[in-house]
C-alpha cells in the first residue's frame, strides 16, 4: 500500500471517529435530553426539507425506511412533527415540524454550536476553509458517481 492509500485510510477512520465523538457528545449534551441523535437528525431535516416524504428522508440520513416510520411516529406523538396528505396526491405524505419543535430545533442548533465550537479550537481559518472546500470536493465527487446520492 502506498503512501497516499494509506494516509486516504487513515483519513477515514479519523472521519468516522469524530463523527462517532460528536454522536456521543450530542447525545449528552443536557439541552436535548430525551431526543436521540436519530430524532435529531429527523426533525433538523424535515425543518431544511419541509414536505419531504418519508421514503426520500430515509434515504437522506441513509436509515432504513421501517426505521424512519418508527422515529416519525415518536415525533408525531410528541407534537414535534406531522404527516400531511397533499391534495394532489392523497396516497403521499408529507413530513413536517409543528410549532411545538421550535424550542426543540433551537435547542439542536445551539448544541451543535457548542459541540462545534471547541472542536474547532486551535484550528485557523485559512485552515477550516481548506477543509470545507475538500469535504465539498469529496461529496461533489462521491454524488457524481452514484446517482443514489442527494443533497
Amino acid at each position: 500500500m502506498g503512501q497516499i492509500e494509506m494516509e486516504q485510510e487513515v483519513s477515514g477512520y479519523l472521519m468516522a471517529d469524530i463523527l462517532r465523538m460528536l454522536n456521543l457528545t450530542f447525545q449528552t449534551h443536557e439541552k436535548v435530553a430525551g431526543l436521540s441523535i436519530a430524532q435529531a437528525l429527523v426533525v433538523k431535516r424535515v425543518e431544511m426539507c419541509p414536505g419531504i416524504r418519508q421514503f426520500d428522508l430515509a434515504e437522506r440520513l441513509s436509515m432504513q425506511p421501517i426505521r424512519i416510520s418508527r422515529i416519525v411516529d415518536s415525533l408525531e406523538k410528541q407534537g414535534l412533527v406531522e404527516r400531511r396528505k397533499p391534495d394532489n396526491d392523497q396516497r403521499v405524505r408529507r413530513l413536517y415540524v409543528t410549532e411545538k419543535a421550535r424550542d426543540i430545533l433551537d435547542n439542536i442548533d445551539a448544541t451543535v454550536l457548542e459541540i462545534w465550537i471547541p472542536a474547532w479550537a486551535g484550528i485557523n481559518e485559512a485552515d477550516a476553509t481548506i477543509f470545507r472546500k475538500v469535504l465539498g470536493q469529496m461529496q461533489q465527487n462521491l454524488a457524481a458517481n452514484n446517482t443514489r446520492f442527494s443533497k
